[in-house]
Order: C-alpha cells, then structure tokens, then sequence
C-alpha cells in the first residue's frame, strides 16, 4: 500500500527541481555520496526528495527498486507561493469589496461592474489644491486613529465644489484596504421601508457596514418618516464606532443652526461623530470645463 502511496505521489509530481544560480549538490544520504539533490542558495532546505521506506531493521527501500529525484518546496519557494496565494485572495476581496460598493442591478436583477466608479483615485484628480481630496487624502493616511474614534467626516459647501469626487476616491482607498464600504445618496436610504424583508435587510447591512458614505445630504428635504430613518441608522452606526462620511450642499452653520428642531436630533449625531470640513471658494466643476 505504501509503495502505491509513494508511486502515485512521485507520479504527480515535477520530475526535478530547477538548479539557480547559488544553488549548490549535496548528498541525500550519507551512505551514499553520489546521489545528490539540489540544495537552495538561499534558504539553505533541499529542493529535492528521494522517496523511500524503511523497514523496522532499519532496512531502506525504493518503490521503483531504485532511487527517483523529486523536486520539493525549499522555504523560499514554498513562502513565494504562500505570498502569491495571499495576493490572489486579496486580489478576489478587493473585486468584491468593489463590486459591493459600486455595482448596481439591471431590470433582471444581474449585478454590473461600474468600472469608472471604481477607478475614481486620489492621483486621478488633476486639482490637486482641492480641500475635500486633501482633507479625504489626510483621513485615509491616518486611518487607524480614525477607525479608533469612529469618527467620519461631513464635507460641505457649494455644489461643483468636489465634494463628491472626493468621497469617491476614499471609498476606493477603503476599498483597496480590503475594508467594506457603501456608498448610498440619502434618498436611497429614506425610502428603506420598515416591513419590507428586502429594505430591513438593506438597512440592516448600512448598519452593520465598517464605512458608509451618505452623498447629497440635506435634511429639509426629508419626510419626517425619512428623517426618523437617518436618525435611526446614525444612532446605530455610533453606537458601533462605525464611522459615516456624509457630502452636503448645506453650509456648517446651517449644520450646527437647523431651520427645524426637528432636524436636530440628527444634526447633533453628525456634529458629535465627524469632522466637518467646509469649502465655499470654488466652483471645481465650472472652472473645468
């Protein structure tokens, strides 16, 4: 049965190793000097085995009734792989992660790819003195510091300000760090009914996501029934220490002085949980075009 074992394990594998340059030969065993395998350079574990099986007297013997040379994984080779394995799981996270965060459903509810969504980045912005990317740009370099105070940010000024832009570039940041992230506009979550199986799983996902960008933020347009959403949703995200990263046309005083009472129940759930940064001096969109 071992021999067999040994047979079909030889059968599979690469005939030989691949001798490099440092390599170098040395015996497989010490009684019998001339049968040497290569011995990597580097890591200094031999590339190639010699299957065999011993007897209880201690007896050595060959399945092929000869010796055979089979290459093996040196730990360089072996690390190489694990790497490369490593790499093309993160490879397959950062494409899911994406598509989770971009992608949208068509009328037969197939999932697509939006491809330039997802290639939104910081370098492909050419203004580069914009306050949102630079104030995103700071936010995902000290990003550890971040997720420890759960704190978001809350980007707000005049519409053709970058505001947009800018959030998308830190969701692909997050992203590419392997980090869940949902990118909704407010209406899309205003709308999340509360007896539809479909919707509480949706906001049940929002809840629970590591990064959620709100785009086109404005609470007087919400219904009192939307703005209970909101609440409920920033409420839970806080609670979590799972940081929301909002973009508005209102301005910072507007956010810290609501027209309505109403609305400062969330207004004051935003100002405690983000940094807000304000930008009223350019008009991006217009000045590149």
């Amino acid at each position: 049965m071992y021999d067999t074992i040994i047979k079909n394990a030889v059968a599979n594998a690469k005939d030989s190793a691949v001798f490099v340059e440092g390599d170098k030969y040395e015996p497989y065993f010490k009684d019998m000097p001339d049968l040497k395998v290569i011995v990597c350079g580097t890591c200094g574990k031999r590339k190639e085995t010699v299957p065999c099986i011993y007897g209880r007297d201690g007896t050595r013997r060959f399945p092929f009734g000869r010796p055979v040379k089979v290459a093996c994984l040196c730990d360089c080779e072996a690390d190489n792989i694990r790497k490369a394995e490593k790499e093309r799981q993160s490879k397959m996270m950062r494409w899911q992660r994406k598509l989770e965060c971009w992608g949208f459903d068509d009328e037969s509810g197939a999932t697509h790819r939006n491809s330039v969504s997802e290639n939104i980045t910081f370098s492909s912005y050419k203004t580069r003195d914009n306050v949102y990317i630079k104030a995103c740009q700071k936010y995902a370099d000290s990003l550890s510091k971040r997720l420890e105070e759960g704190k978001g940010m809350f980007l707000c000024g005049k519409s053709g300000s970058g505001k947009t832009y800018a959030a998308m570039c830190l969701a692909n940041a997050l992203t590419d760090r392997l980090f869940r992230v949902l990118f909704k506009e407010q209406w899309q979550i205003a709308k999340l009914g509360q007896y539809d199986e479909p919707d509480r799983d949706e906001f049940t996902k929002l809840q629970s996501v590591r990064f959620l960008i709100i785009d086109d933020f404005n609470p007087e347009t919400l219904s009192d029934y939307g703005a209970e959403q909101i609440f409920n949703l920033l409420d839970a995200r806080m609670k979590r220490n799972f940081p929301t990263v909002f973009t508005s046309n209102i301005t910072a005083d507007s956010l810290k002085h609501p027209p309505k009472a109403t609305y400062t129940r969330i207004t004051d759930r935003i100002i405690q949980s983000c940094y807000i940064i304000e930008d009223n001096s350019h008009n991006y969109r217009r000045e590149n075009e």
